[in-house]
């Protein structure tokens, strides 16, 4: 289908499949019926994110290798923070569309490191229903498009965005 070519890593099409799944014909899936398990394959990926009053959007959950891409626990880090100031306003953007509009989001970013090492990832973004609101927890993936031999040596200080795509209701009607 359609999403297959706006999404290209494992990870974010398993998360979206699942969750897609998971929601049936509603906007979102409810953040109870979560199952890691039947995830566990892509939980080092996978992440939760509160949205909260100062739209900072504190990580709930973080999964081992999007910790590891960082090097730090990221467990209660604003997620908005892991991107350059110049990118900040597009992120808040998206996820007050993705929250507002109940609709999921694929986006290319780079990953900028010291002495201009860079790595290029998928970022997925899908909305949840947390007690009966869509404005209250988003479920992610960061996923490695590439694995250079620096990663996990050395840490990314913070992310850029090349590409932002909402992903069309059509096209999920369609799955």
């Amino acid at each position: 289908s359609g999403q297959e070519k706006q999404m290209r890593q494992t990870s974010s099409l398993r998360l979206y499949d699942y969750w897609n799944e998971l929601r049936g014909s509603a906007p979102a899936p409810d953040r109870t019926r979560l199952d890691p398990y039947a995830i566990s394959n892509i939980l080092t990926d996978t992440f939760i994110l509160e949205i909260d009053p100062w739209k900072s959007l504190p990580f709930r959950l973080v999964g081992s290798r999007t910790n590891s891409l960082f090097a730090r626990e990221l467990k209660g880090y604003p997620f908005t923070h892991l991107f350059s100031l110049a990118h900040r306003p597009d992120i808040k953007s998206a996820i007050e569309w993705i929250s507002e509009e109940a609709v999921p989001l694929v986006a290319g970013v780079t990953g900028q490191a010291v002495n201009d090492r860079q790595i290029r990832l998928e970022l997925l973004l899908l909305p949840l229903e947390h007690e009966q609101k869509l404005d209250q927890r988003i479920l992610g993936s960061l996923s490695l498009i590439e694995k250079p031999e620096w990663i996990g040596l050395i840490a990314v200080n913070h992310l850029e965005i090349s590409s932002l795509r909402i992903l069309n209701h059509s096209q999920l009607a369609e799955r």
